[in-house]
């Protein structure tokens, strides 16, 4: 997961962003394998990716449903495992995508 997550940075950073959504898509398959062992750290960590990466190319439709599945999932972690184990607070980015999707949309 580590590596997956490292090559989606190393893609996104370049702007090579179906080589991100790709990788981001992986993440997300772990994190379904993950899921039977109650930890959503991965499937957050994909969603994030996926996310970020798809309101680069203008899905924002698709972006913001990634964004609060995050959120959702966040709910059920405690704010200093999620910190403690990202780049970054993913709840926060999360929220800063979507208030710029919403922007974006005009709502």
């Amino acid at each position: 997961f580590i590596v997956l997550d490292g090559l989606c940075a190393h893609h996104f950073s370049r702007r090579e962003l179906s080589q991100a959504i790709a990788a981001a898509e992986q993440i997300l398959a772990l994190g379904a394998e993950e899921g039977a062992r109650r930890d959503p750290h991965v499937t957050i960590t994909g969603l994030r990716a996926r996310g970020s990466a798809l309101f680069l190319i203008g899905e924002f439709g698709t972006a913001r449903a990634s964004f609060e599945q995050l959120l959702a999932l966040c709910r059920k972690v405690p704010d200093a495992d999620l910190v403690g184990r990202s780049r970054g607070d993913p709840r926060v980015s999360s929220l800063s995508f979507l208030s710029l999707v919403a922007a974006v949309q005009g709502r």
